[in-house]
Protein backbone atom coordinates (compact mmCIF):
# COMPACT_ATOMS: atom_id res chain seq x y z
CA UNK A 1 0.00 0.00 0.00
CA UNK A 2 1.61 3.50 -0.98
CA UNK A 3 -0.95 5.56 1.15
CA UNK A 4 1.29 7.76 3.36
CA UNK A 5 4.28 6.48 1.56
CA UNK A 6 6.08 9.30 2.08
CA UNK A 7 5.68 9.42 5.86
CA UNK A 8 7.18 5.69 6.10
CA UNK A 9 10.45 5.84 6.39
CA UNK A 10 13.33 4.10 6.41
CA UNK A 11 12.44 2.33 3.58
CA UNK A 12 12.78 -1.56 2.99
CA UNK A 13 12.35 -4.75 4.90
CA UNK A 14 15.04 -3.74 7.02
CA UNK A 15 14.77 -0.19 7.22
CA UNK A 16 17.88 -0.46 4.74
CA UNK A 17 16.92 2.97 3.00
CA UNK A 18 16.62 6.12 4.93
CA UNK A 19 14.84 7.57 2.12
CA UNK A 20 13.22 7.67 -1.43
CA UNK A 21 15.79 9.93 -2.98
CA UNK A 22 18.29 6.75 -1.84
CA UNK A 23 15.98 4.11 -2.96
CA UNK A 24 16.27 6.37 -6.66
CA UNK A 25 19.53 6.31 -6.10
CA UNK A 26 21.88 3.07 -8.41
CA UNK A 27 22.12 0.23 -6.06
CA UNK A 28 25.84 -0.21 -6.70
CA UNK A 29 26.01 3.99 -5.53
CA UNK A 30 23.69 3.30 -2.33
CA UNK A 31 25.63 4.34 0.91
CA UNK A 32 26.39 0.94 2.71
CA UNK A 33 27.26 2.18 6.20
CA UNK A 34 25.11 4.97 7.94
CA UNK A 35 23.52 6.32 11.07
CA UNK A 36 19.95 7.74 11.66
CA UNK A 37 18.91 10.02 14.10
CA UNK A 38 14.95 8.36 14.00
CA UNK A 39 13.98 11.72 16.11
CA UNK A 40 15.50 14.44 14.11
CA UNK A 41 13.30 16.21 11.99
CA UNK A 42 12.20 14.20 8.75
CA UNK A 43 13.37 15.71 5.34
CA UNK A 44 11.19 16.22 3.06
CA UNK A 45 13.45 17.30 0.35
CA UNK A 46 14.30 13.52 -0.04
CA UNK A 47 11.53 11.99 1.24
CA UNK A 48 12.52 10.60 4.41
CA UNK A 49 15.34 9.90 7.88
CA UNK A 50 18.52 11.85 7.42
CA UNK A 51 21.70 10.64 7.55
CA UNK A 52 23.89 12.10 10.16
CA UNK A 53 26.34 11.29 13.10
CA UNK A 54 24.50 11.90 16.10
CA UNK A 55 24.78 9.83 19.65
CA UNK A 56 22.25 7.19 20.18
CA UNK A 57 21.35 6.86 16.30
CA UNK A 58 20.69 4.22 14.57
CA UNK A 59 23.30 2.34 13.05
CA UNK A 60 22.40 0.68 9.86
CA UNK A 61 25.36 -1.74 8.39
CA UNK A 62 24.86 -3.58 4.52
CA UNK A 63 27.11 -5.61 5.41
CA UNK A 64 25.32 -7.45 8.02
CA UNK A 65 23.27 -10.84 6.21
CA UNK A 66 19.72 -9.34 5.59
CA UNK A 67 21.03 -5.41 5.83
CA UNK A 68 21.89 -5.13 2.41
CA UNK A 69 20.84 -2.46 0.10
CA UNK A 70 21.34 -3.48 -3.65
CA UNK A 71 18.03 -4.56 -4.18
CA UNK A 72 14.77 -2.98 -5.59
CA UNK A 73 16.65 -0.99 -8.08
CA UNK A 74 13.11 -0.10 -10.01
CA UNK A 75 13.17 3.48 -8.92
CA UNK A 76 16.47 3.72 -9.94
CA UNK A 77 16.16 2.41 -13.44
CA UNK A 78 13.86 5.83 -14.05
CA UNK A 79 16.60 8.00 -14.20
CA UNK A 80 15.61 11.08 -14.78
CA UNK A 81 12.00 10.43 -14.34
CA UNK A 82 12.97 9.71 -10.83
CA UNK A 83 12.54 12.43 -8.90
CA UNK A 84 9.05 12.79 -10.49
CA UNK A 85 7.86 9.86 -9.52
CA UNK A 86 8.98 10.84 -5.99
CA UNK A 87 6.87 14.00 -6.37
CA UNK A 88 3.93 11.91 -7.26
CA UNK A 89 4.72 9.60 -4.36
CA UNK A 90 4.30 12.56 -1.75
CA UNK A 91 0.93 13.38 -3.10
CA UNK A 92 -0.49 9.63 -2.02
Amino acid sequence: MLTNVWARAPYGHAGQWPSLAIVATPPDKRPTKFSLDLAGLYDLKDVGVPIREASGAYLQDANKPGFGVTGHPFLAELGKEAPLVIEYLKTL
